[in-house]
């Protein structure tokens, strides 16, 4: 999970999205997606 953070971190510091709720989301888009594939 720590990997994850990290790696979305910068993908979000990449992107120049500083907004905290498009970070919460995009995270959670990306999490909702490797649940449905592990699933």
């Amino acid at each position: 999970m720590e990997n994850l953070l990290w790696r979305m971190e910068n993908y979000f510091r990449a992107k120049g999205i500083i907004d905290n709720t498009v970070k919460v989301n995009t995270t959670l888009m990306f999490l909702t997606d490797i649940a449905l594939l592990w699933w």
